[in-house]
C-alpha cells in the first residue's frame, strides 16, 4: 500500500521525453503507465531504458492501465514483473486507464492511496474545492 501523488502516462511519450526538459520527476509519486500497440519486447526495451535513467529508483508504486494490442497480456505482466518484482513498491495491473474502454482520466499531481490487497486506487483532493 502507498500514498503519493499521481504522475504518468503513455509509456512511450514517456520514455520519448527523457533527456529533455520536458521529462518529469517521478520521485515520490505513484506511476501509472498505459500502452497501445506496442509488443512486449518493446516495452520490455522502453522499461529497460527508464530503469537504466534511474526513473523508477524512488516511486512510492506503481498503477498498470490498459495496454491494448501489446499481445499476450502474460507477456506484458512478465516484463513488469521482471523488472519490478524484487523493488519494495506495491505494483497493480489491470487498471481501467489508457487508449482501451472505459477510458478513466487520472489526474496527475492529486494524492491517490494504491492498495494491492483491495486491487483498488482511491483518489482524494489534495486541494479543498
Amino acid at each position: 500500500r502507498a500514498t503519493a501523488p499521481l504522475c504518468g502516462g503513455n509509456l512511450a511519450t514517456l520514455c520519448h521525453m527523457l533527456g529533455t526538459p520536458y521529462a518529469p520527476v517521478f520521485d515520490g509519486h505513484l506511476l501509472f503507465l498505459e500502452e497501445r500497440g506496442e509488443p512486449p519486447y518493446r516495452i520490455d526495451r522502453m522499461i529497460s531504458q527508464m530503469t537504466m535513467a534511474g526513473c523508477f529508483d524512488r516511486i512510492a508504486g506503481l498503477v498498470l492501465g490498459d495496454f491494448t494490442g501489446c499481445g499476450n497480456t502474460a507477456a506484458v505482466e512478465a516484463v513488469f514483473q521482471d523488472a519490478f518484482g524484487g523493488r519494495n513498491i506495491p505494483v497493480q495491473f489491470g487498471f481501467p486507464f489508457g487508449h482501451g474502454e472505459p477510458n478513466i482520466t487520472l489526474p496527475v499531481g492529486e494524492i491517490a492511496t494504491l492498495d494491492t490487497e483491495t486491487r483498488t486506487l482511491r483518489i482524494s483532493r489534495r486541494h479543498a474545492a
